[in-house]
């Protein structure tokens, strides 16, 4: 597995922790480590815009190495100091700091922080450890998810819910109206009696095609129902069919013009999909389009 996306995913995470404006670790613009406001905001303008597009450990942008060398984490935070440090070795491809050195120095201090910090730092570690082969001991889920399942799906079912009558039959007709009785019953079940989850029990026909189907229509009505039962699903059941994998690396754009409520819940729901499948990898490459918007603070 390439981990592309993983890998591209893990920096924005961590990058957007160290925005100067509202980032939950933002390094104070005075400097750090000897180092001028100036180059810190170059260097954090720089990984915003393209975290592929240069190499962090280079020229002008060597700034979470040079910090480590000439002082450890004297004279500026460690937990900030730790996240540009770890976004740049995941950026660069490459560990020049001894992130498995480092890592005790800020574990304390990562427990403490709230979830979604929490859960951007040690994504970032558990890529580190599969992409650059620190030594470190094993990640576990739970770590990694800056919501937990059940916040996750209450706010998708909310959205399937939410579907008037009109929007349920449209799901329903989506394969050309055949069967559309039986997939609007079995739909009706899903969504009010069963936690929007379909059932691998039920033989998944009915209602799983009429919803693949209309989860790939962005923009017509039936569309976000449709697609929040299918992340539930894929939630529950590991995403085996690589239908958020495959909807995410050609929908992300739609889903992200999508209104407030939506587009946060759909958010939340395929990061959850990230969050807690080590390999999952959306067909994304570098397009930073696709990254998963950051979790709103709880």
């Amino acid at each position: 597995m390439t981990r592309i996306f993983r890998r591209g995913q893990a920096v924005a995470d961590l990058v957007a922790l160290l925005h100067p404006v509202d980032g939950p670790l933002a390094v104070a613009m005075f400097g750090v480590g000897g180092v001028s406001a100036t180059r810190l905001r170059d260097w954090f303008e720089g990984m915003a815009r393209d975290p592929f597009g240069l190499d962090p450990f280079d020229g002008i942008t060597a700034l979470p190495a040079r910090i480590l060398r000439e002082g450890g984490t004297e004279g500026g935070p460690a937990l900030p100091v730790f996240a540009m440090n770890l976004a740049a070795s995941l950026a660069a491809g490459r560990d020049e700091v001894g992130l498995a050195d480092l890592w005790p120095t800020v574990s304390g201090e990562v427990a403490l922080q709230p979830r979604p910090v929490r859960a951007a730092l040690f994504n970032g570690m558990r890529e580190a450890v599969a992409g650059l082969g620190p030594a470190h001991p094993s990640i576990s889920e739970a770590e990694c998810l800056s919501r937990s399942r059940a916040e996750v799906c209450a706010a998708l079912c909310a959205l399937a819910r939410a579907a008037g009558p009109e929007e349920r039959r449209a799901v329903a007709m989506a394969d050309y109206g055949n069967g559309w009785e039986q997939h609007l019953s079995r739909l009706n079940d899903v969504i009010d009696a069963r936690a929007c989850v379909i059932a691998e029990q039920d033989g998944g026909w009915f209602p799983l095609e009429t919803v693949q189907l209309k989860s790939h229509c962005p923009g017509e009505p039936g569309h976000v129902p449709a697609l929040a039962v299918l992340l539930v699903t894929s939630i529950h059941n590991g995403d085996q069919f690589g239908d958020i994998a495959f909807r995410w690396g050609c929908q992300a754009a739609e889903w992200r013009a999508l209104p407030e409520v939506e587009r946060r819940a759909l958010m939340d729901g395929v990061r959850h999909v990230y969050e807690s499948l080590p390999d999952w990898e959306p067909d994304a490459g570098l397009d930073t389009a696709s990254v998963i918007d950051a979790p709103e603070p709880a």
